[in-house]
């Protein structure tokens, strides 16, 4: 992933489809932290289209896709639908988060979590205690730890894109103020 290099020229073009940037913005070369930091469509076509479907579909149930999420509470399942069968158009699309692959707003803070707990999937809860009417703890709640979901490089990856979207700013109190 640090020798991935992809020129970006405003729009990727395969067979018949054609797939734009936002507002066709050219991004020019484009490193795979750029590419993340830009969110540009083609270059993360370009990835879609070189991953073997089998991999990515498994490495999509592994994050719970198409599974059941590990939480009591409520939610809508999400789905990944790419395979080897799936045509270009298909993936093209599944590969800048849009075409048939679904995900709810849980799912979503649940992988972010992880990558902020350094990898480790914890089931959600909704309160952390319960106090009464005077302020005394009535009762707490300790997170559950489901699992790993991420190894280590994966979350140094992640974090390291995730910063370079925001440009690794940190907010400080004085920006809360």
């Amino acid at each position: 992933y640090r020798n991935y290099l992809y020129n970006c020229q405003g729009s990727i073009t395969v067979g018949e489809n054609k797939v734009s940037c936002y507002n066709g913005i050219w991004h020019g070369n484009e490193d795979l932290f750029e590419s993340f930091a830009h969110s540009c469509n083609s270059s993360f076509i370009n990835i879609g289209l070189m991953l073997d479907m089998n991999s990515f579909a498994n490495t999509c149930k592994g994050l719970f896709f198409n599974r059941n999420l590990p939480t009591k509470l409520e939610y809508k399942p999400s789905s990944f639908e790419l395979n080897q069968d799936s045509g270009e158009f298909e993936i093209m699309q599944t590969s800048i988060g849009q075409g048939k692959t679904l995900v709810s707003p849980l799912h979503m803070a649940m992988i972010a979590s992880a990558i902020a707990n350094d990898g480790v999937l914890f089931e959600p809860y909704i309160v952390s205690k319960v106090t009464n009417h005077n302020g005394y703890e009535v009762k707490s709640y300790k997170p559950t730890k489901y699992g790993e979901l991420f190894t280590n490089d994966e979350v140094n990856l992640l974090k390291e894109a995730m910063g370079d979207v925001v440009g690794n700013r940190l907010i400080t109190q004085e920006d809360i103020e």
